[in-house]
């Protein structure tokens, strides 16, 4: 998984390691357990550009939803590199996952209707309602109009701090943040999909699937199969517990051959939770 993010932001070059071609590894702010990598562009980047760019590195733009987390990211911007210092007469930072949604109930311009983007988020949809915000004194402002996304910003230049600033999305700021959330614990995962099962079983969501007896039957099989591959799990046996996982999926996931053994509303859902942790250990 690691290696997928480096390689997408390698196609970047990020400019404050172009001339010796590393990429520097993602860093983890304990405050939360995510993930962050910040990216600077030469020539600049637009937000729409910045948001594609972190999607395909598989996480999202950054979206500081603290003092703590706010200042820890901008911790990572806080080099010359990343700022545009004294064209415009501000300090113009990264970009940051914040936008304002037009068709939020609580839309106003200058300060109404901020949203965080969120995983998977694209153009249209809804997004995590502001609950903490660090702009610079008098923004947004909205000037000029269509100042709808957020990124690291401060007045007089040159300086640099964590206040924000809105902005056309089409101006070129000279870097991006990522975040990333962290990597699934596998044996987290199977407690998940066991108390999903016992949950789903008790709300009627889930049943056994089979003629007679054998619907109960089929169940705890099932059950002792996700408990298996658990075991291997923790063994280190990852090869085993996939094995046991894709036995346990082809017993939840619809086709008829090889019969299942669930069914209900959440037969579906079990097999999706399934599939997740066989991603979170590589299974083929």
């Amino acid at each position: 998984m690691r290696t997928g993010r480096i390689i997408a932001l390698a196609v970047l070059a990020p400019c404050g390691f172009a001339s010796s071609g590393a990429i520097a590894a993602p860093v983890q702010w304990p405050g939360n357990g995510q993930y962050y990598e910040a990216v600077c562009v030469e020539g600049g980047i637009t937000w729409g550009e910045a948001r594609m760019a972190a999607q395909a590195a598989g996480g999202y733009l950054a979206t500081p939803t603290s003092e703590a987390e706010n200042e820890f990211v901008f911790s990572l911007v806080d080099a010359s590199e990343f700022w545009d210092e004294g064209s415009t007469g501000w300090s113009r930072g990264p970009w940051l996952g914040g936008f304002q949604n037009h068709n939020s109930t609580d839309y106003a311009e200058p300060a109404g209707g901020w949203e965080w983007v969120t995983p998977g988020w694209v153009p249209g949809d809804a997004g995590e309602p502001f609950t903490y915000a660090n702009f610079e004194p008098d923004q947004p402002n909205d000037i000029n109009g269509y100042q709808d996304h957020l990124h690291f910003a401060t007045d007089p230049s040159p300086n640099r701090a964590s206040t924000w600033n809105d902005a056309n999305a089409n101006i070129l700021m000279p870097g991006y943040v990522i975040e990333w959330p962290p990597e699934p614990d596998p044996s987290e995962q199977v407690a998940e999909i066991l108390d999903f099962v016992d949950t789903s079983v008790d709300g009627g969501t889930l049943t056994g699937d089979g003629p007679g007896n054998s619907a109960e039957k089929r169940l705890n099989a099932l059950i002792n199969m996700i408990e298996a591959a658990g075991d291997l799990v923790e063994d280190g046996d990852i090869e085993g517990a996939c094995q046991q996982l894709l036995d346990a999926y082809k017993k939840t996931d619809g086709e008829p051959k090889p019969p299942d053994f669930v069914a209900g509303d959440a037969a579906w859902d079990l097999a999706g939770m399934i599939q997740d942790l066989r991603a979170t250990l590589g299974c083929e």
